[in-house]
């Protein structure tokens, strides 16, 4: 089995066409799943046609290299392994700017989007767009702790002035993962929360006349 990608990121949801040996056509009464076994975690996921054989690679837990198994299964075939591959889960900016707010999301400074934009790739125009989808579908992917809030520690006093998680999704621009966020412990409340300047989330919104920030 043939991979049209040999390297996809750890949060997945790529697409990824696969030509399979001595396999033409799926019978119409026929599925193909698809099995994605990594050292910690297995995925099954189907199979579908769109030009050719296809399916979308799932988040994973870990960068590594999984054994990818194709099977087809019918009522007059039973079940058929069509071949395998290898496919590489790797980090990318995405990745660590998720990885990023959820390990230091307690102690952002107003200034640290200026090296953060430079550091993450987080430029402007369709790559910034790009980039707000890819590191929304990271955070998701994420097993976030469950003490984790955008408000920062749970220790802390809420109303202590910080730069939070949901200032940089705003100062970026990134709505997507502005959205999520504000699904978070703490997202709401985050809203009205000012940083070190004085300067809140909503405010910046504003300031950069996002509608779309602005419209959730």
């Amino acid at each position: 089995m043939e991979l049209s990608r040999r390297k996809v990121p750890l949060y997945g949801q790529a697409k990824v066409f696969a030509l399979l040996e001595g396999l033409d056509s799926v019978p119409e009464d026929a599925e193909v799943y698809v099995v994605l076994e990594g050292s910690t975690l297995v995925h099954v996921t189907r199979a579908h046609n769109d030009i050719m054989l296809c399916f979308i690679v799932p988040g994973h837990n870990l960068a590594e290299t999984v054994h990818v198994q194709a099977y087809l299964f019918s009522e007059s075939t039973g079940l058929m392994w069509l071949g395998g591959a290898s496919l590489e889960y790797v980090q990318d900016d995405a990745q660590d700017f998720a990885e990023h707010l959820i390990i230091h999301g307690h102690c952002l400074k107003a200034r640290d989007h200026e090296e953060l934009s430079s550091l993450f790739n987080l430029g402007q125009g369709q790559s910034r767009w790009a980039m707000d989808r890819c590191i929304a579908l990271a955070m998701a992917n994420l097993d976030i702790p469950h003490s984790w809030n955008v408000l920062g520690s749970q220790s802390r006093d809420e109303h202590t002035p910080c730069e939070s998680p949901l200032h940089l999704a705003v100062r970026f621009g990134l709505c997507r993962l502005a959205e999520l966020l504000l699904c978070q412990p703490g997202g709401l409340m985050a809203i009205s929360l000012p940083n070190e300047e004085g300067v809140t989330p909503l405010h910046l919104a504003h300031t950069t006349g996002n509608s779309e920030l602005l419209g959730y």
